[in-house]
Order: structure tokens, then sequence, then C-alpha cells
């Protein structure tokens, strides 16, 4: 079985583009959602959102979050690297 860490960072993101929660309650969620017998694919859906995670020996470490939305997450990445551009999440342009 795997841990759960949620960064800081993680956090924040959830909350400024999905909704405000608690970090602990969030990590609750998260943990129902998906099952820690094996680590998930660095890029993974969760409470319809995409996040990013790293493993560390038996933990996922939940990096950030990209939120809800519509837009296939991965095939953007795949995009933006390939045109060596980034993706933006925010409206500030």
């Amino acid at each position: 079985m795997y841990d759960l860490v949620v960064t800081k960072h993680a956090h924040e993101q959830y909350c400024r583009r999905v909704e405000e929660i608690e970090r602990d309650e969030l990590i609750r969620r998260l943990k129902s959602e998906l099952r820690l017998d094996k680590p998930p694919y660095y890029l993974f859906r969760a409470l319809n959102s995409w996040w990013v995670c790293e493993v560390s020996g038996k933990t996922v470490v939940v990096v950030t979050c990209y939120g809800n939305g519509h837009m296939d997450i991965p095939a953007a990445l795949r995009w933006a690297r390939r045109h060596n551009d980034r993706l933006r999440f925010d409206d500030v342009i």
C-alpha cells in the first residue's frame, strides 16, 4: 500500500482552481477515490480534476493540480512539449 502526500502547492492550486477545502479533507477525498495498492500514472484524474504526482519509495506525492475542465490535459501537454510551449490555466494574459 502506498502513502499519499499532497504538497502545499497542489493544495493551493486545487483551492484556487476548483474549491476552497482544508488540506486534510482533500487528502481524505483523494484517498477515497484512488486505489493506492499501486501508484497512479504521473498524470491522473481524480475528483474531476487533473493531477501530477511523483512516486518516492512507497509514497505518492501529489505535486500539482490542473483543476477541472474538459481539456484533454495529456494531449495538451504533448502538444506543448512538441511546440516548445506551455499551458496556462489562469485568466492573466
